[in-house]
């Protein structure tokens, strides 16, 4: 129910009941298959998980990192996200991702029971991708060291965790993004590029590399970060309205967890 006016807020308020069952139950459905692949990762073979996924705009990814100042790339809870750890790593690139722990979201309540064993096998999941997880609790400094070696980072722009948060118009709500990447950007001089794992209908994911959103100061940090995530919303309300069934979860997952007090993710 709780994603069904959620959808009715973002999408369209006349949106016929018959459609939005479909992106219900889809989105429903591809949670819950992301979630059965993530835990199928450590038993299979690497030329096995390979078939699962194809790169697109590879080539932003080598020009990037060509400048030697390492690259940073934003997500949203949209689609098999983590699948992008795995790819890239496999492709030859050094991965990091600046993450919450998984066990911070564990709830000492009986009725929560299976949440928490979610949360526990999201660790071993983590604990088996080839790639680095820097988590938010502990000391940034290995993300600029990333940064500074050429490496790439993976960051969420809509995560629950972190401090100041920017408000930016996304569909036909408010968005209360990060503006970590950002910052991160005008410090080190690392190029910024938006990606997402699009799920087909033969349940192979298209991870798609879009190009580089500027960041350029001369105009100030507070103008460069508005800029970058109004930038950033226009190119993730496309994927939305296209994929809605890739989104629709994290907008009544957002509802359960608030970012501080009363403030959640999206208002």
């Amino acid at each position: 129910q709780v994603m069904r006016e959620e959808a009715k807020k973002f999408l369209d308020n006349n949106i016929s009941e018959k459609k939005l069952n479909y992106i219900i139950r889809r989105s429903i459905s591809n949670l819950r298959k992301d979630i059965f692949e993530a835990w199928m990762i450590p038993a299979c073979k690497k030329e096995d998980l390979k078939k699962v996924y194809y790169l697109v705009g590879k080539e932003h990814i080598n020009a990037a990192l060509a400048k030697g100042k390492g690259l940073i790339i934003i997500q949203t809870h949209f689609g098999f996200r983590k699948l992008i750890l795995l790819a890239l790593s496999y492709e030859g690139y050094t991965i990091n991702q600046l993450a919450a722990k998984p066990t911070s979201w564990k709830v000492n309540m009986e009725s929560m029971e299976a949440h928490n064993k979610v949360m526990d096998a999201e660790v071993v999941f983590e604990k088996a991708l080839p790639a680095k997880i820097i988590y938010v609790e502990d000391s940034l400094r290995s993300v600029f060291t990333a940064l500074k070696n050429n490496e790439i980072v993976v960051i969420a722009l809509d995560g629950l965790v972190g401090g100041k948060r920017h408000n930016v118009k996304f569909l036909n709500r408010t968005a209360n993004f990060s503006p970590t990447p950002v910052s991160l950007s005008v410090k080190t001089g690392a190029v910024v590029l938006p990606a997402f794992v699009v799920r087909k209908h033969d349940n192979r994911h298209e991870i798609i590399i879009e190009g580089p959103l500027m960041t350029d100061s001369a105009h100030g940090y507070e103008h460069v970060v508005q800029l970058f995530l109004e930038n950033y919303c226009r190119i993730l309300e496309q994927y939305v309205l296209k994929f809605p069934c890739h989104y629709v979860d994290w907008f009544y997952r957002s509802r359960i967890w608030p970012v501080e007090d009363s403030l959640h993710i999206f208002q």
